[in-house]
Order: structure tokens, then sequence, then C-alpha cells
């Protein structure tokens, strides 16, 4: 999974919203920071860069993702958080990158993870879980009542996980259970055109709005598959055990 510069965006403003004081942020897997020198300088200001550092396995991370010819290496991810003020802990089923807490989201998280995060950062990672209401459950087990969870999981990315999640799958979910959606839910397209040109090779992002809970078609201008991701925040309110929501297209009284 990775940090792009739509998700820093967002991460900034969701950190503005916890204030001054100090922030507690767990990801859900290892957040690899796919983000440029600019990016961040425009985000944070051009001083905070002179403090960071590439990781010395740059060269493989951006391999795996598809960046060689767009980045010139990968900035820690941890070192990152902490110049911004954020404590990042690091949950995974296996270790990735090192230093990461082994967590299977399968099942019930231990209790000392409990009501522990100002923020959680879901990157990619609930749509590996088999069992995804647990999941769910363990998110808001894990944050703190006013905490925040931020969710950039696939809406139409065939076969990268064991499910694409739908706008109604938050919005029923969260809102039944008495939280807040803070953002409208968008679905967001990362298109990378001339990846195998090292001088020309560019990444360009789409941000589309979208219905919580009715019908819509993707924009969809290309001639290949498009893949899409979906984003939303919620704000957690209380900690109350959550109940299963019913399809609001199934709470009408009459149904063709």
């Amino acid at each position: 999974m990775a940090i792009l510069d739509i998700h820093l965006d967002v991460l900034k403003k969701i950190k503005s919203l916890k204030g001054q004081g100090p922030v507690k942020m767990a990801s859900l897997g290892y957040p690899d920071l796919l983000c440029s020198k600019k990016s961040i300088s425009d985000l944070f200001g051009p001083d905070l860069i002179n403090d960071l550092s590439f990781r010395p396995d740059s060269e493989k991370i951006l391999r795996w993702h598809g960046y060689e010819n767009i980045l010139p290496g990968v900035y820690e991810t941890s070192q990152f958080f902490r110049t911004i003020g954020i404590e990042l802990i690091i949950l995974d089923i296996k270790q990735i990158r090192g230093g990461e807490i082994i967590v299977d989201l399968n099942y019930p998280v231990q209790k000392s993870l409990e009501g522990d995060f100002d923020i959680i950062f879901d990157g990619g990672t609930i749509e590996h879980c088999f069992n995804i209401p647990q999941a769910m459950v363990n998110i808001l087990s894990m944050l703190k009542i006013g905490g925040y969870i931020y969710h950039s999981n696939p809406l139409v990315i065939l076969n990268h996980g064991f499910y694409n999640l739908n706008p109604t799958f938050y919005s029923d979910f969260y809102i039944d259970n008495g939280h807040k959606l803070v953002t409208p839910i968008c679905a967001i397209q990362r298109n990378i055109e001339n990846k195998e040109d090292k001088d020309n090779a560019t990444v360009s992002i789409q941000v589309f709005e979208l219905p919580n809970t009715k019908r819509f078609n993707l924009p969809n201008d290309r001639e290949d598959i498009s893949e899409f991701s979906i984003q939303v925040v919620a704000e957690k309110t209380s900690n109350n055990y959550p109940s299963w929501p019913v399809q609001t297209k199934y709470k009408r009284q009459e149904l063709r």
C-alpha cells in the first residue's frame, strides 16, 4: 500500500481537526510514501524536506509500485510523520518494511490497542481481510472517541483483494451506528502515462464525488479498463459495539 499526494493532503486536513496536541496514528499496513519533493514542499513548506532521507531500499519499493521512472527515491514514512507531529504505528499481518506490529484484522485485536489512536489510515487493507466485518469492528475499537478513520480502498480494481467496496458500505455502517462521515465519499482514478519512459513518465489523479447510497455510473474516457479507488473519512462518536446495517435501498417500505 502507498500514500499518494491526495492521501497526504487529506491526512494534513485530518491532523488540523485534531488541534495542536500530540497525534497518534495507526496505519493498517506499511504505507510507502510515494510523494515527490515538490508535493511535500507544497503541502508542508520547503524546509521540512531537509529533515527527510530516502530509504535504502527505495529502488525495490519503486519497482514494486511501478514508480521507478516517476520518483528518484522513497522517503522514510515514519520519519516523515514524526516531522509533522504524528506518531505513526504500523499494524500488519507480517513484517514488510520493518517495525510493524503483527496484527491479523480477521480476529479481534489485542486489548492494548483498544482506544489507542487519534487517526487510523486504511490505505488499502480491509479489502484483503476475508472477515471484513471483524476488521471494521477492530478499526472502531482502536480509535478514540473523536478519532478519525480514513479509508482508501478499491472501488473497481479486479482481483486486487477479496472485495471491491461501494459507498453504501461505509455510509450505512458508520451512519447507522451513529458515527459521522466528515467528507464526501469520492472515487479516485490514478493514471500513469509513459510509464517506461524515464524522462516523460507522469502520474495524474482525478477525483469524482459519489452518492452515498444511490446507483451511479463511473466516468471512463479511456479505451482500456480503468481502475478506481474509493475514499472516505469518518469520525467515531461513541464506544458502542456496532450493529450490522441493513442496506439503505432495502429500508424503504415499498420495493420493486
